[in-house]
Formats: structure tokens, C-alpha cells, sequence
């Protein structure tokens, strides 16, 4: 008679997705809910990292981890990263403004006349990496993949949104005395020349300010919102046509 081993055909599919075997059920159950849904709050990399490790957990998982774990204090933690990744790109809408007024200066002009393409690209640079970084960061939906990464990619978007919006509160209470502001520091032709240019273009800078900070806001959450009806219109195809 051959040893008995004790392991049957679940603790072996089991043990093939990188999991230990259930022995001592109730010391196991804590490990394993104590290992699942850690949230790195040092970084923002840190936190996409843990979410990408987060997702592959569930993903493994015949059903999603209980989102009642995602605990307050790891709600803290992702709106706190989120609110740092949100300043950080208000801090760019910011930049682009200062680089709408050095783009005023006369030489600044004649230099992009003399080659649009490239005067273009760097006088927009900032709006190009504020674009960029949002699609990146709304393209994290696809981890979102059961009830707790979905929480916690939720939190973090809704973290993101409120300091976006805060600076941007504060961008468009600069626009009341912007005037009073360039008046004060235009004190020769040159720097006067360069605040007329910027007044005479400021509806179309107002305007696209406005645009960067709704675009930064909104599109992670339409992106989560997007694929979220994709996936639910792709299973109830797959379940219609089982």
C-alpha cells in the first residue's frame, strides 16, 4: 500500500497557485487574510505595484477578496496617495500658465515663428505630460478586477480628485488678480509688451485650464466606468450564449 500523503486533488490545484496547504484551518485563515490586500503607502509606485499583486490574488481566486477588509486605515492610506498624485499634477496645470507668459515675451514668439512645430511642442509640454500621466493612471481600471481592488481603485481616483480640485479652486481665484499681479511686476516695455500678449489669448488659457483640470478629475473614473460596462456586457454575452 502506497504512503498516504494526505494531500488530495484540491490541495494540489491549490498549492499550483502559489498558495500553502490548509493545515491548521484557523491559524492559515488568519495568515492568508493577513498577507492578502497589503496597500504600500510609501509612494505612488508603491501602491500600483501592491494593487498589480492585489489583482493577481484575486484573479487566482474563485471568488473576489471580501472588501470589508479593505480597512479604514488603508482607506486613508489610498486617498493620501492619491491626494499627493493629485497635487503633483495641479502642481503642472500651474507650470503650464507660467509657460503661457514666457510664451508672451516677444522673443518667445518670434522663436516659435521661426519653427512652429517645435516652439508648440515645448510651450505645451506640461499639458502634454498632464494628459499622458491621467491616461496612465486611468488605464489602472484594468486591475480592478473584484470587489476589493475595485475599492481600493475607487478610493484612490476619488483621493486624486479632491486635491485636483482644490488647486484648482485655488488657480481659478488667481484669475481674479492675475491682472493686479502682471501690472505689478511689468515695470518695462518688454514685460508690458508680454502681459498685453498674454491678456489678449487669456480666454482661450482660462478655458483650457478649466479642460486640464476636468480632464485630470474625471477621466480615471470614465475609464473604471468604461471598462466596467465592457466587462459586464462581455460575461452577460458569454452567459447568454452558454
Amino acid at each position: 500500500m502506497s504512503k498516504d500523503t494526505g494531500f488530495d486533488a484540491r490541495d494540489i490545484e491549490w498549492n499550483s497557485k502559489g498558495y500553502g496547504r490548509d493545515i491548521e484551518f484557523g491559524k492559515e485563515k488568519i495568515d492568508q487574510n493577513s498577507s492578502q490586500g497589503n496597500i504600500n503607502c510609501n509612494s505612488v509606485m508603491g501602491f500600483i505595484s501592491s494593487l498589480q499583486e492585489i489583482s493577481v490574488q484575486e484573479n487566482l481566486l474563485e471568488s473576489s477578496i471580501d472588501k470589508n477588509l479593505f480597512t479604514l486605515q488603508k482607506t486613508v492610506c489610498a486617498l493620501k496617495v492619491g491626494m499627493n498624485l493629485g497635487f503633483t499634477s495641479s502642481l503642472l496645470i500651474i507650470v503650464q500658465l507660467l509657460f503661457y507668459y514666457w510664451f508672451s515675451f516677444e522673443f518667445m514668439i518670434n522663436l516659435v515663428n521661426d519653427n512652429i512645430a517645435l516652439g508648440l511642442f515645448i510651450k505645451y509640454i506640461p499639458t502634454i505630460i498632464i494628459i499622458s500621466l491621467t491616461i496612465y493612471i486611468a488605464y489602472l481600471s484594468k486591475y480592478a478586477v473584484g470587489d476589493y481592488t475595485a475599492k481600493a481603485l475607487k478610493t484612490f481616483f476619488i483621493g486624486k480628485m479632491t486635491s485636483t480640485f482644490a488647486i484648482g479652486f485655488v488657480i481659478f481665484v488667481s484669475f481674479v488678480y492675475l491682472r493686479y499681479l502682471l501690472d505689478k511686476i511689468s515695470f518695462n516695455s518688454t514685460m508690458i509688451y508680454a502681459r498685453n500678449m498674454f491678456y489678449s489669448d487669456i480666454n482661450t488659457i482660462y478655458y483650457v485650464t478649466v479642460i486640464l483640470i476636468l480632464i485630470s478629475s474625471f477621466l480615471p473614473f470614465l475609464f473604471y466606468g468604461f471598462r466596467k460596462i465592457l466587462f459586464s456586457t462581455s460575461e452577460k454575452a458569454k452567459y447568454d450564449k452558454y
